[in-house]
């Protein structure tokens, strides 16, 4: 095969700030509202398209995963390359560092990267953003988040309204994720047989948002670890910085000042680091 183009791609991780979760919808989804924030844990995206006369889309990297072609950044590809016309034999090759079964939308930024390499390669027939939107949020609720280059995004709906926020924070994020992973299915589902509070107010949540990390520790909650348990979260909540489990877990974080003291944790971990808000 004849190579056209190959492009390589940071494909970024995200924290939920807040993350109140609704009632399900008729759809099946859950309304949400919650702040991503875009942070510096990255997988490395490596895209290169031949000349082919079918399309024919292959990804390597993730066979730890057992999933067999049935992953985001192949549904991207096809997707994207029905909607422009596309016929190519596409390679994906992918290098993870995000988690899997985090709460850190690794598999969501992962297609949302494949639709960008593949507006930037082929620019000529490249679709408008709206379309590029849609089809981010047919593959997963959280891919619309990874398109905007933005670090911090409110987002509403079952996760596919985004509405960029321009805020620049000087603080670090103290990632810990626990050897074993949380089912999001299950999750939801333990959430439905509790209470929650309603949403706030859109604009009193975004003059929240806005003050800070001491609002942010005042107001912003994640309404699952109602309903799971994270010993790696209770030790940071004994810190007097910003803890939080991110998504449906099990990734649990703290928020920390430029000068802030980092929680110890003592307990076998995949990752166990510092990144920063991008």
């Amino acid at each position: 095969m004849v190579k056209i183009k190959a492009i390589d791609m940071k494909s970024y991780a995200k924290i939920n700030l807040h993350l109140g979760v609704g009632s399900q919808r008729d759809d099946g989804f859950h309304s949400l509202q919650s702040i991503f924030a875009r942070i510096s844990l990255f997988d490395i995206i490596h895209v290169t398209i031949y000349e082919s006369e079918s399309l024919n889309v292959k990804v390597t990297g993730l066979d730890f995963l057992k999933i067999d072609g049935d992953d985001s950044l192949t549904k991207a590809a096809k997707l994207w390359c029905d909607a422009t016309g596309v016929v190519a034999s596409i390679a994906i090759d992918i290098k993870k560092n995000i988690p899997s079964e985090a709460g850190l939308g690794g598999g969501s930024s992962n297609a949302a990267t494949v639709l960008l390499a593949l507006q930037k390669m082929n620019p000529s027939v490249a679709l408008p953003f709206d379309e590029l939107l849609d089809i981010g949020a047919s593959i997963g609720s959280d891919v619309p988040f990874f398109l905007f280059d933005t670090t911090f995004c409110y987002v509403t709906g079952r996760g596919e309204i985004v509405k960029p926020l321009y805020c620049k924070f000087d603080y670090r994020v103290h990632i810990v994720k626990p050897m074993e992973g949380i089912s999001t299915k299950g999750a939801f589902k333990a959430l439905d047989k509790i209470d929650r509070i309603d949403f706030y107010k859109e604009k009193d949540f975004l003059d929240y948002f806005k003050s800070g990390i001491d609002y942010w520790k005042k107001y912003f909650f994640n309404d699952f670890e109602k309903v799971i348990s994270s010993q790696v979260l209770k030790s940071f909540k004994e810190s007097n910085n910003l803890c939080m489990m991110s998504g449906s877990g099990s990734t649990c974080y703290e928020i920390i000042n430029k000068n802030g003291v980092v929680t110890s944790i003592c307990e076998d971990v995949e990752a166990d680091s510092i990144y920063y808000f991008l």
